[in-house]
């Protein structure tokens, strides 16, 4: 397992997609340092976290692309042949592809709270931190969590197809709200109730009470880890029984 994660993320580190999404970001406050002529003097943190939350939507969206790709050329170009005879275990070729692309998620979610600070002081004088510091963080947290969950989600959908194309319409319709959305409004149509708050990404749209008070979030984060342990096992057991080459 150890030489197959240690070839896949060479593999990774290779590819100038990965870098795509960070440049994004390196270069987005330079601009906005050149335009946003005097700061203001202060800032609260929670602004801070509104960068960040409408910025990670976009982080997931690269994630999961590189993702869907990387599995992809495996099969396109014979990389998986390489060791897929190798491996007696052939639950560890979709985990470690699933590590990879947590590792794609984790990363992007730094640069991306990085970035939130950076644009921060680009705009203001000072950040002023908030009393519910701890709260903000559980949040940040939580999206990477839930940035983790869609990945292992596009990977079980390309497990159970070998479809790159069914991976990449899954991503885009998780992203813009077209898959949940769909999901929320047949069941209220049926049943006249509205479960978006039992999804993986509108979920977060209740971190938040109307006055911007956090709420808590212990069940948000019980539910994206029951949905990641079940799109886990589901995409190891859809390898398994499927010809790998």
């Amino acid at each position: 397992m150890k030489n197959l994660l240690r070839m896949e993320l060479k593999r990774l580190f290779k590819k100038k997609s990965l870098y795509i999404y960070p440049l994004i970001l390196l270069i987005t406050p330079i601009i906005d340092a050149i335009s946003v002529g005097e700061r203001e003097a202060s800032v609260s943190s929670m602004t801070i976290l509104n960068y960040y939350d409408s910025t990670m939507l976009y982080a997931i969206l690269c994630a999961g692309i590189i993702s869907v790709f990387l599995i992809n050329e495996e099969y396109k170009k014979g990389y998986i042949k390489n060791y897929a005879g190798l491996i007696k275990n052939k639950y560890i070729i979709p985990l470690v592809r699933f590590t990879v692309s947590s590792l794609i998620i984790v990363l992007y979610s730094v640069f991306t709270f990085v970035f939130s600070i950076v644009m921060g002081y680009v705009e203001y004088k000072k950040i002023v931190f908030a009393d519910n510091m701890l709260s903000q963080i559980s949040y940040c947290l939580l999206w990477m969590f839930v940035g983790i969950a869609v990945i292992a989600f596009i990977h079980t959908i390309f497990e159970v197809f070998r479809s790159g194309v069914a991976s990449y319409l899954v991503l885009f319709m998780l992203i813009f709200n077209l898959l949940e959305g769909l999901i929320i409004q047949l069941v209220a149509l049926i049943t006249e109730k509205f479960i978006d708050k039992y999804m993986l990404i509108c979920q977060l749209n209740y971190a938040m009470d109307e006055n911007g008070e956090f709420l808590p979030m212990w069940g948000m984060w019980l539910r994206t880890g029951i949905f990641l342990v079940i799109m886990v096992i589901t995409g190891m057991i859809a390898s398994k029984k499927k010809d790998v080459i």
